[in-house]
């Protein structure tokens, strides 16, 4: 027994969907990172100015 054309149009959008949620997660997972970054930069910034102020 085989899928009907629905069944098999669903089954292929779940595919598409779980790789665009993997990709997204990627995204995040890189962008995370990035902010982890940023925040320390910021951190370090702050105490200079607070030093020369």
């Amino acid at each position: 027994m085989h899928a009907s054309r629905t069944e098999q149009t669903l089954l292929q959008e779940n595919q598409t969907l779980r790789q665009e949620n993997q990709t997204l997660r990627s995204e995040v997972e890189r962008l995370s990172a990035e902010v982890s970054h940023l925040k320390r930069i910021t951190y370090r910034l702050a105490i200079m100015v607070r030093r020369y102020m």
